[in-house]
């Protein structure tokens, strides 16, 4: 049980990582809505930032906690690695 209660820790905190990440993201393309240009570098790059963090959600959110034979799936932990690189590496800071 300690194996599944650390998985499903490890899954939250990347979750919540992701969220307080992607919401002031959201937020500030929100406002560019009207005058949003694909041709600004600035608007373009946190159009794809958003983008990124939404489909690393997306992903978590599908990803299976356990197997066909009922143990943990290494799919969950391989997911939330793949979406700490994300995090530490292709994200602006």
């Amino acid at each position: 049980m300690d194996g599944i209660a650390a998985r499903i820790d490890e899954l939250s905190t990347v979750t919540e990582e992701l969220r307080q990440r992607l919401i002031p993201l959201l937020t500030e393309l929100e406002a560019l809505v009207p005058v949003f240009d694909a041709e600004n570098s600035d608007h373009a790059g946190l159009f794809n930032q958003c983008g990124l963090l939404v489909k690393a959600m997306v992903e978590l959110a599908q990803v299976p906690l356990f197997g066909d034979d009922g143990e943990l799936s290494d799919e969950s932990l391989s997911v939330s690695l793949r979406i700490k690189t994300v995090l530490n590496t292709e994200m602006e800071q």
